[in-house]
């Protein structure tokens, strides 16, 4: 038998519920009223002979059974006196004993005739185990089941993830199921992939990580993409039902730089998921971001793609739906009743769901109380309009007021890495950071495992990736918005923190700023020229491959000569390979035009590394050092060994060199030749379009590696208009609804 304290649960949650499971047990429905004064009906039912049975729910699980009994006496007796209904029945949370249950009875004689007519906690778990499909009906109830759990628990889940899918069960009282819940769960089950974007703080997370736990409670295994998509494509398993989740895919804090075949693979995988029944896959993106990813990256303006995105927008949440957010964070934040009066006060509630500035974030800040400014009730309502109004007062107050130097630090240098942050290189960072001229406030009392638990649940997550390793990343996105504009005038300190983590996501997070306009394009080709110097001065062999490469790839043209740069180039060229970073063919290729190395050093990069060659933008930047090449002696041989590369990146994944699809447009089922005819017809024309030359026989092959058949068959059982979709509102709203929910009757 189930055993819930029903704590998850808001009190017009619990109503909800109650209504399904007594009804399931008498064989009625009940009707059901708006939320609101109720003058003591939470549900009722008319018996054959016209006689009206009265449902009364009362969520007081945290209250003393002499306080529930006290209210039942001095509050509902007397509605039930004007009501006067033939029968009455009365559900409760709470655990209560036999002589309770006839304590309330004899308290609301003789409108309750029997003590069975009282459901207590007990009585409504055993209904529960009864009517199972009332706990499906529940989701947040659901979500706690013991089927739920302990399929999370044994699918092996947990260890893969970077966060923890029992986080997100124990954060679910909070969430509010929107229309935006139903619309999403609609998408995925037509198309299979969605693209939930929208601005900070809207919710897009929570969103999609509630969607992942829909799927994972049908049994999906859970996959959690946390860097790049080759982690997804690693445990890709045809015959598994998976759900795939990438969160904030292009970019933490502002726009990354992604390159055309980043995009590309990405929306490869997202094809082919959408061609598969058991695969799911859910993004998240910024709005921003986003509409500048379609615009540098041609994979998203494919028409396919469009169908998946699912825009989510603050303006988009009915006023209800709001309402429902706030209330639930009202209800489960555990402020006193002195705090939560205050949102009651003149419907100030209003004021709150009604504001320019609402989104979730900031109501889960707002209703915090480990995270007010005072204890005094009257400075909450100030506090509250504050953080609404300049929603960056959130984290301006703890971060400058509440953390020392040292630990604003140790904020700052996660901010800058952008991605997850090992323990191991942040240790090595900071105490590098310590040793550095003016820096001597970095010593305070505690030390960096202190500050670091000091950190961790306010700032910062600390997340176990599987036996030793610990690696941190940001307790909210927003904290990076917010240090990233705070610090980007204090160029000595990001100077110091780039030197000193010699790291290439420091390097893109610095290149972000600028490209963002928060930092002067001269102040970050200093800063770069510093980290490149103390790099040469230590010995070059000493870092990482893909930090001196980025650096350079900073510093080459259109800027002018820089004396140390040539000497880099040529131990990149000497001791890189492409699989280090994306950005050495073009450090090559500028080394190439600037003299700064041989066409015989050129040549030997290229022949070692032919087989790094992995996309279309490898493919331009080794195309372009042939040209520079095109006098060398070993010029046709590399072109044919290109080609030849060529071939067989078209051969091990046709579908990421060409859209397949696109072939099957207009096609009827077995007509596979055509498919076939076509799908050559378009590799020939890529071929051309890079710059190679490849005959139709050698074209067949390529096409021939995939099962052109089942690829059309699959095409045509899972082709879906995304104009024919039709999203209907899954609740009405009206003028009152709002101040109906937050009537306390």
């Amino acid at each position: 038998m189930p055993d819930y304290d029903f704590k998850t649960l808001n009190d017009k949650e619990f109503e909800v519920l109650c209504a399904d499971l007594i009804g399931s047990e008498f064989g009625e429905r009940f009707e059901r009223f708006k939320p609101g004064k109720d003058s003591g009906v939470d549900g009722r039912y008319f018996e054959s002979d016209g006689n009206e049975v009265v449902l009364q729910c009362k969520h007081w699980a945290n209250s003393p059974f002499s306080k529930l009994l006290n209210y039942l006496e001095k509050e509902e007796k007397p509605k039930l006196d004007k009501l006067k209904p033939r029968k009455y029945l009365l559900a409760i949370s709470n655990p209560i004993s036999r002589s309770e249950k006839a304590k309330i009875r004899i308290a609301l004689s003789p409108y309750i005739g029997r003590d069975d007519d009282i459901f207590a906690k007990e009585d409504l778990n055993y209904l529960l185990g009864k009517f199972p499909e009332c706990e499906r009906n529940s989701y947040k109830l659901w979500l706690h089941s013991a089927s739920v759990l302990s399929f999370i628990a044994q699918s092996g889940i947990m260890g893969r993830s970077e966060f923890s899918l029992d986080e997100i069960i124990q954060k679910s009282a909070r969430y509010a199921i929107t229309e935006k819940h139903e619309q999403a769960i609609k998408v995925l089950e037509n198309l299979g992939v969605i693209i939930i974007s929208g601005d900070p703080g809207v919710g897009k997370t929570t969103l999609a990580e509630h969607l992942c736990l829909h799927y994972v409670s049908n049994e999906f295994q859970f996959i959690n993409i946390a860097e790049d998509i080759s982690e997804g494509e690693s445990v890709f398993s045809k015959e598994a039902k998976q759900i795939f989740y990438f969160d904030d895919f292009l970019g933490r804090n502002y726009l990354e730089a992604l390159r055309g075949h980043e995009g590309a693979h990405i929306g490869a995988f997202i094809r082919r998921i959408a061609g598969t029944k058991n695969k799911k896959f859910v993004l998240t993106s910024r709005s921003t971001i986003l509409n500048q990813g379609k615009f540098l990256i041609d994979a998203f303006e494919h028409e396919k793609l469009h169908n998946n995105e699912f825009e989510l927008r603050i303006d988009a949440l009915k006023l209800i739906d709001k309402a429902r957010i706030l209330y639930n964070h009202i209800w489960h934040s555990g402020l006193s009743e002195e705090f939560r009066e205050v949102f009651y006060t003149d419907k100030r509630y209003r004021a709150v769901i009604e504001h320019k500035n609402f989104n979730p974030r900031i109501i889960n800040y707002i209703t915090d109380p480990a995270r007010r400014e005072s204890e005094k009730v009257e400075e909450y309502w100030p506090y509250i309009l504050r953080s609404l109004t300049d929603p960056a007062r959130i984290w301006e107050h703890p971060f400058n007021v509440q953390l020392d130097h040292a630990q604003r630090t140790i904020v700052l240098l996660v901010v800058l890495e952008g991605k997850s942050y090992s323990e191991r290189a942040l240790s090595i960072a900071y105490h590098r950071l310590l040793g550095r001229p003016g820096n001597q406030t970095l010593r305070g009392a505690h030390d960096l495992s202190g500050h670091l638990r000091f950190l961790t649940g306010s700032f910062l997550n600390r997340v176990f990736s599987g036996g030793s390793d610990v690696s941190y990343n940001l307790f909210n996105p927003s904290i990076g918005d917010y240090v990233l504009r705070r610090y980007a005038n204090d160029v000595a300190m990001l100077r110091d923190a780039v030197i000193c983590m010699r790291s290439q996501n420091c390097v893109s997070t610095l290149t972000n700023l600028k490209n963002a306009q928060f930092l002067d394009e001269k102040l970050v080709r200093s800063i770069c020229i510093s980290a490149l110097s103390e790099a040469t001065t230590e010995g070059l062999e000493n870092y990482e491959i893909a930090y001196i490469a980025l650096l350079c790839f900073q510093l080459i043209p259109p800027y002018q000569k820089i004396d140390l740069i040539p000497e880099a180039v040529k131990f990149l060229v000497r001791a890189g390979s492409v699989s280090d970073s994306s950005y050495l063919l073009f450090v090559v290729k500028c080394a190439l035009e600037l003299d700064w190395i041989t066409s015989d050093a050129a040549v030997d990069f290229i022949f070692r590394n032919i087989e790094d060659v992995l996309n279309d933008d490898d493919i331009t930047e080794t195309l372009a050092i042939l040209t520079l090449l095109s006098k060398h002696p070993a010029h046709d041989n590399l072109l044919e060994v290109l080609n030849e590369r060529v071939i067989a990146i078209a051969s091990d994944s046709l579908g990421e060199f060409i859209e397949i699809t696109d072939a099957f447009a207009g096609l009827a089922p077995g007509e596979d030749d055509r498919a076939e005819e076509k799908l050559v017809d378009m590799v020939m024309q890529k071929f051309d379009e890079l710059g190679l030359e490849i005959n139709r026989s050698d074209a067949g092959l390529i096409v021939r590696s995939i099962d052109v058949g089942g690829q059309l068959e699959s095409y045509q059982e899972n082709s879906y208009d995304g104009d024919e979709r039709e999203y209907h509102h899954v609740r009405p709203s009206g003028p009152d609804e709002v101040d109906d929910l937050f009537d306390r009757g």
